[in-house]
């Protein structure tokens, strides 16, 4: 269980009324989208729904084979998820305002595990200064969910750490390679990532049952 002192609460609080601000204030301007990218999504995800594909068009339009691969799938997947549940884009960016909260809360976990002398309150702060985390959590788009991903795998990579628990080096092997499925740019570090742990299970540090689980990311 999670224990919180009084400055971490406050912090907590204050970034929730943040996201709750922005989130209200894009509910009224209805400023949810972003050019070509938020339709290609929200198309991947009602064709996902219709034609059991994640193309990012109307099929009713001349087909572009480059908008069949443009998108990776999962972030159309959590639309499509979400909208099962209240067919609303703007659920979908209340979804992303909880993962975005959750995200940084997380962040604030991991820095105290690696003991880093951090004052919870720079990250409301940091939000006021620097508020792209908050315009991202409502829009449609991918940002959030690929940064709720990152950040996991770094939360069960120090989990792992700690325990030397199996199952946590697993959790943090599915959220990178769910991270690819979610923005491409995490394929690069596929061929990295592979050889950074076949390094060391040649230093003895994992075990071969261990290296394999990151072959997950290549795979995908």
């Amino acid at each position: 269980m999670f224990r919180f002192n009084k400055t971490e609460w406050i912090s907590i609080g204050i970034v929730a009324l943040l996201h709750s601000f922005f989130f209200v204030y894009a509910f009224n301007h209805h400023n949810i989208y972003l050019a070509d990218d938020s339709q290609e999504y929200l198309w991947q995800a009602y064709n996902l729904k219709h034609h059991g594909s994640w193309y990012g068009s109307d099929y009713n339009l001349p087909y572009n084979a480059y908008l069949q691969t443009r998108r990776p799938p999962l972030y159309g997947i959590f639309i499509f998820l979400a909208k099962g549940i209240y067919n609303s884009d703007y659920f979908v960016c209340l979804l992303q305002n909880i993962l975005s909260i959750i995200s940084i809360i997380a962040g604030g976990l991991i820095a105290k595990k690696l003991k880093a002398k951090t004052n919870w309150l720079i990250m409301p702060v940091m939000l006021l200064f620097f508020p792209t985390q908050l315009i991202y959590a409502n829009r449609i788009m991918a940002d959030v969910l690929f940064q709720f991903l990152i950040v996991f795998s770094v939360w069960f990579l120090v989990r792992h750490n700690e325990t030397a628990r199996i199952k946590f080096l697993f959790l943090a092997s599915i959220c990178i390679a769910l991270s690819a499925l979610t923005k491409p740019v995490m394929y690069l570090f596929a061929p990295v990532l592979i050889a950074f742990f076949f390094f060391l299970f040649l230093k003895n540090r994992i075990s071969a049952k261990k290296i394999s689980f990151f072959f997950f990311l290549f795979l995908v």
